[in-house]
């Protein structure tokens, strides 16, 4: 009981934390950061992920360029 008792006001007070308003959170961010929320595959549990407008152009590129020597690049046919 002595030693639960700490534990409990820890956690009341840490509860009663005050969190950053939103508007102290864009401050943080640049300002050509995009934040989108995506569901990872195989997951049920959204995730915000935040990336520039350049970041998201480059993976796009990466994404294409994987997709196109995917179709060009000579390879076993049953995946061996």
């Amino acid at each position: 009981m002595n030693r639960l008792l700490p534990a409990l006001l820890c956690l009341a007070l840490a509860a009663c934390a005050d969190t950053p308003a939103q508007q102290d959170v864009n401050l943080a961010m640049p300002s050509d950061m995009v934040c989108q929320t995506e569901t990872p595959t195989g997951s049920n549990m959204p995730k915000k992920r935040c990336r520039t407008e350049a970041q998201r152009r480059a993976e796009q590129d990466q994404v294409k360029d994987f997709e196109q020597n995917r179709r060009t690049s000579p390879g076993d046919p049953m995946g061996r």
